[in-house]
């Protein structure tokens, strides 16, 4: 969460499933992120849980205000 310069308004970012997806296809399973992704694989399912909650929960919070990409696209 980051306060934005109108003090009314805050930014919130939270990751989705697709942009979990892509920062594992990035990483170097092999070597340098091995440990790092093994245990992001472990984890998979009760992030996307998570994830889950927290895209619910935005959207709740959010009501009839739109997303700043869906505004920008």
């Amino acid at each position: 969460e980051e306060e934005s310069e109108d003090e009314n308004k805050q930014t919130w970012y939270y990751s989705t499933k697709v942009q979990l997806a892509e920062m594992l296809d990035v990483l170097d399973k092999d070597y340098w992120e091995n440990d790092l992704c093994s245990v992001l694989e472990e984890m998979r399912e009760e992030i996307h849980s998570h994830m889950d909650i927290t895209e619910e929960l935005t959207n709740k919070a959010r009501g009839n205000n739109k997303a700043y990409l869906t505004v920008a696209n």
